[in-house]
């Protein structure tokens, strides 16, 4: 029986032994990586039971191996393990395991020091346990993945971690730019490191019915309630543990009939230069559409992502910031269809010059002209140095830079 909890998998393995006292009952396997030292994987003249189990892995992980045994005595006190008959490990020996009494042991050969540690990849594996002492029980294995945890009890003390890994989802069908109408199908691929929980699937920002529960994640959309025009479909996906993941998104054409169908086009005519020191910036855009005057239009416009408001050519911006901008821009007609494709412009401003004072990019005389205008006056836009002063040393940091 396997259960995963989060990213830690329970490996629950029964054991039935009718030769001897060995008697292995769960084998919880919550996590594990490349095991320790290894035996030779061949078993004594005299064993007393053998059990093979085969286990399945969700993922591969890194696990440190840990058993719980009922020692008889001081020198009866290991059993053999095999993983996959090359990973043999003798668990326990030495003389740290008390007598008659359950003990988690994670060592191998009798040294507390060599700890049995296994890397499984995802898939089957076959659990071997031979007893090779009589008398010796064990009744649960965990393989964990959290190193630092010390099983006391039953084991139980070494919880999962929360599972904090989001699902994937895309969106399959229809097709980014499709034309649609009546039924449609929708389906998506989600997938999780746990499990998924759900996929809501979702219409321009709004839920379309219920979330499917169950792969595959399909729904059918009827598109008559829908006006004609471009439209964006997007996925949820939800784990188990809460965590979600909103797909990409994928524009469609609703084609009901009737109407006009086909988007504008949006074309940003004039805007600052690809870099440039001045902090404030202007752009033109036209629109044109197949249907609507261009006079007609509305724009909506956006810088650097920021949501989209209604807007008009030109468009200002002031104050910006040093760095890099795009400004975006996208037409909409009488009908409702807006450009899925909006015209953008990126461009950077860098710090001005030294000396630029009348914002050109450029230190002229103008400039000159400007510092000599408010010599020896509390000027504060020609105060170079910091003095408060307009004077020789403002003078020679602007001819420093006079003709760039």
């Amino acid at each position: 029986m396997t259960t995963k909890r989060h990213s830690i998998f329970k490996l629950v393995l029964i054991f039935v032994f009718v030769l001897g006292s060995l008697l292995a009952r769960d084998v919880v396997a919550p996590n594990k990586v490349a095991l320790a030292a290894a035996d030779s994987c061949t078993p004594p003249a005299t064993t007393y039971g053998t059990d093979t189990m085969t286990v399945s892995v969700p993922a591969s992980a890194t696990y440190t191996i840990w058993t719980r045994m009922l020692a008889p005595s001081s020198s009866a006190n290991s059993i053999l393990l095999s993983i996959d008959g090359t990973n043999c490990y003798n668990v326990g020996g030495g003389s740290s395991i008390p007598a008659n009494s359950w003990a988690w042991v994670n060592y191998n050969d009798g040294s507390s020091s060599n700890v049995i540690q296994a890397s499984l990849s995802q898939g089957t594996h076959t659990f071997v346990l031979t007893g090779t002492q009589s008398g010796v029980g064990i009744d649960r294995i965990e393989a964990l993945t959290d190193g630092s945890c010390i099983p006391t009890g039953t084991g139980d003390n070494c919880a999962p971690p929360p599972d904090t890994t989001a699902p994937t989802v895309s969106i399959s069908a229809p097709a980014s730019g499709a034309t649609v109408s009546g039924t449609t199908t929708i389906t998506a691929n989600a997938s999780d490191n746990v499990a998924v929980a759900s996929v809501q699937f979702k219409l321009d920002g709004n839920n379309l019915g219920s979330a499917d529960t169950a792969s595959p994640y399909t729904m059918n959309w009827s598109t008559t309630g829908v006006s004609n025009g471009t439209h964006v479909l997007t996925a949820v996906a939800t784990d188990t543990s809460g965590n979600a993941t909103t797909s990409s998104s994928v524009s469609v054409t609703v084609n009901n009939g009737g109407g006009d169908i086909t988007p504008p086009t949006t074309t940003i005519s004039s805007g600052p230069a690809s870099s440039t020191t001045s902090t404030s910036a202007s752009f033109s855009f036209t629109g044109s559409d197949n249907v609507t005057p261009a006079g007609s239009l509305t724009f909506q416009c956006s810088l650097d992502s920021a949501a989209y408001s209604s807007c008009t050519s030109p468009k200002t911006y002031s104050g910006l910031a040093v760095g890099s901008h795009t400004f975006s821009v996208k037409a909409t007609d009488a009908a409702g269809n807006t450009d899925p494709s909006p015209a953008t412009q990126t461009w950077t401003i860098t710090a001005a010059l030294i000396g630029d004072l009348d914002g050109d990019g450029h230190v002229t005389g103008h400039d000159l002209s400007i510092l000599l205008a408010n010599y020896g006056a509390n000027y504060p836009p020609a105060e170079f140095d910091g003095t408060n002063v307009v004077e020789a040393h403002d003078l020679s940091l602007l001819l420093a830079n006079y003709g760039k």
